[in-house]
């Protein structure tokens, strides 16, 4: 269903200086706003569309207004290009395939032994470019309005002084004293808790992670 014109009209004067903000998270509720009612495509695509030259392009406002556009249509790289199988399964909130996906990812980074493994060890750590943890961690941002990603793990985990124990229960790895069970415990959608995902070596213990929170990556 296509909104009128008179009615888009109204809507974009409604939501015109949100859009605009300077904050992002003023623009995400806007966004937000507009994916409850129907028609609204063409002031999303709008939206992108300014958007392209700003300096904080891509933001969480952006990322929600692709993921909403692209229900429809599939939709470019908000990073430029086309997407890669990753961005386009955090654009289709494909959150269990997303991150199935950064392992691989990272894996064919880290080089032949951890591609052919499936899986990191902590040595294999620094063998990926800052660059390409950056980039991960960018995409799980921009498609999570800022809930998920390694940094924002890496953030609680040090708010939890370094606590593992505090950190599992915070972000939902741990219930009960026992660890989630992959996959099916986990939440692999936008009401999981702050920094539930990715997970991507969740189940090789924290050896590892450690080694990515200390990567150069987030200094």
């Amino acid at each position: 269903m296509t909104a009128s014109p008179e009615v888009l009209a109204e809507l974009r004067d409604q939501f015109a200086d949100q859009l605009r903000a300077e904050r992002d998270s003023t623009r995400l509720q806007a966004v937000s706003r507009l994916g409850e009612l129907p028609g609204t495509a063409p002031l999303l695509q709008e939206f992108l569309a300014q958007r392209q030259t700003a300096a904080d392009f891509p933001g969480w406002a952006d990322g929600r207004a692709c993921q909403l556009l692209v229900r429809d249509r599939p939709w470019p790289s908000l990073f430029g290009g086309e997407p890669s199988p990753l961005e386009q399964a955090l654009q289709q909130e494909k959150f269990l395939e997303a991150d199935r996906l950064t392992m691989k990812t990272l894996c064919a980074a880290a080089g032949e032994g951890a591609a052919t493994r499936g899986w990191l060890y902590f040595t294999d750590v620094n063998r990926i470019e800052t660059s390409q943890w950056q980039h991960l961690d960018r995409l799980w941002q921009v498609y999570s309005a800022g809930k998920f990603g390694i940094s924002v793990q890496r953030k609680l985990w040090l708010a939890a002084g370094q606590n593992w124990e505090k950190l599992w229960l915070q972000i939902g790895w741990k219930r009960d004293g026992s660890f989630t069970r992959y996959p099916d415990g986990f939440t692999w959608s936008l009401e999981a808790p702050k920094g539930h995902l990715p997970l991507f070596n969740q189940i090789r213990g924290n050896k590892t992670l450690e080694t990515v929170f200390r990567h150069p990556a987030w200094n």
